[in-house]
């Protein structure tokens, strides 16, 4: 089913003050990342002057509430994740749960990974991501679907670049930014996931997910490419190598 709602918001800029900048050296990633507000901000591919991700933000809800937005209404303190390496942990605290995220991507691909561990205060508090590509001034926007798969993987499309995002989800669906998009979702019924869509756009296309987890650690896969085929199989590659591996390869990559 097709979301509603489009075209979404109009085309925006991400918050200009940022916590952070990562890359990986060498010539085989050709992405560059940056933090804000706790959480992941503009990704730039596959050129360093060519926005693809708007941003990925996770929200926290048990229901018969309105979500907590992660980046707007936690506390965050960010860290080197090891002296001169320009991956980062980010602490996010709030009185109803605790979200530790760090961020570092792949030497070998165009992928992002995010090792996180979610600590809820309360009993039913399940966690959400969204995430959107950034709309391109004169363009008619993005697209957006969901990967029928087990778990279910999710899609964005900017012209020739595409985004696969992959991690435990339990539930998947798309929106447009601002209007149908799992944080409208989340606060229109009261806190609660009540909608899937399998596609949007074109416009400021979103995806969102449920994470599987309901305490504890998991990571999720960022991966970019000029296809969906292959951006699918970069993200999942990532995923499968796993945070500590892409980590210490990270790591010895800016050492060596």
């Amino acid at each position: 089913m097709e979301a509603p709602g489009g075209p979404g918001a109009p085309p925006m800029w991400g918050p200009g003050r940022k916590m952070a900048f990562g890359a990986a050296p060498g010539p085989r990633s050709k992405l560059w990342y940056t933090l804000a507000d706790g959480n992941l901000s503009e990704v730039f591919f596959p050129f360093l002057d060519r926005v693809a991700l708007h941003e990925l933000r996770f929200f926290v809800s048990a229901g018969g509430a309105p979500p907590v937005d992660d980046a707007a209404d936690g506390q965050h303190s960010i860290s080197w994740l090891a002296p001169g390496v320009p991956a980062f942990r980010v602490e996010t605290t709030h009185h109803e749960y605790r979200l530790t995220k760090e961020f570092f991507s792949d030497p070998a691909e165009n992928a992002l990974l995010i090792a996180a561990t979610f600590t809820p205060e309360l009993p039913d508090l399940r966690l959400y991501m969204q995430a959107s590509a950034h709309w391109q001034p004169f363009t008619d926007g993005n697209f957006s679907s969901v990967i029928d798969t087990h778990p279910p993987a999710l899609l964005l499309q900017q012209q020739d670049v595409w985004i696969c995002i992959v991690g435990p989800f339990s539930r998947a669906t798309t929106g447009y930014f601002r209007s149908s998009d799992v944080h409208i979702d989340l606060s229109d019924a009261d806190g609660k996931f009540t909608y899937s869509y399998d596609r949007a756009g074109p416009g400021n296309a979103s995806v969102g997910a449920e994470i599987g987890v309901r305490a504890g650690s998991f990571q999720l896969a960022v991966g970019f490419a000029h296809s969906r085929a292959d951006a699918e199989e970069v993200a999942r590659t990532a995923l499968q190598k796993g945070a500590g591996t892409v980590r210490q390869a990270f790591e010895l990559a800016w050492r060596s």
